[in-house]
């Protein structure tokens, strides 16, 4: 799939999981990363990558790796190539899954655009932080057609009948064989 990272994004079929978590849990020190690369890099766009696990209906992010955004204007992001490898290899490094994309939209609230919609891999989450101060976080769930917009927990919303489940799903640390990486030049 073609996306607005610059980069070629397919996940083989065994590691899509068709069902959305009901439920997500955003370390607060993740966000606390993304929220201060989206003040140092207003006007323009801030974006990421999220690191973390599924166990049944919780999605939990556990950080948000801040990647460039080689998109040179104010409306749009453009992952590195670079910064999607590295965060494949943190990933596995960690034990942990690559489950999506955070970027801000500092201008407008925190509904994805179309861009957002076509450029999110299936079953990856997109959070958006929108605004000048990034106050309203928003979690996007990638489906067939649409992204689907998940509640979001934290510890004084705590996310209450998921956190126990030990069944964890199964997703790739490192990218499979259907990754690519052009080269993007801004």
């Amino acid at each position: 799939m073609a996306s607005e990272w610059g980069t070629e994004v397919a996940v083989a079929e065994e590691f899509l999981e068709p069902s959305p978590p009901r439920e997500v849990h955003l370390a607060p020190g993740a966000l606390d990363r993304a929220r201060r690369a989206v003040l140092a890099a207003a006007p323009r766009e801030a974006c990421g990558l999220l690191l973390g696990c599924r166990r049944g209906a919780l999605l939990d992010l556990r950080e948000a790796l801040v990647v460039a955004n080689l998109d040179p204007g104010e409306g749009a992001f453009q992952l590195s190539p670079i910064g999607l490898r590295r965060a494949f290899e943190l990933a596995e490094e960690r034990g942990l899954a690559l489950l999506g994309v955070w970027h801000s939209h500092p201008t407008s609230d925190a509904r994805p655009s179309r861009r957002d919609l076509e450029g999110t891999p299936l079953s990856w989450c997109q959070v958006i932080l929108a605004g000048p101060q990034a106050a309203e976080v928003a979690v996007w769930w990638r489906g067939e057609e649409t992204l689907e917009r998940l509640n979001l927990c934290s510890p004084r919303k705590p996310c209450h009948s998921y956190a126990n489940n030990a069944s964890a799903m199964a997703y790739p640390a490192t990218p499979p064989s259907s990754f690519a990486f052009p080269v993007v030049t801004p």
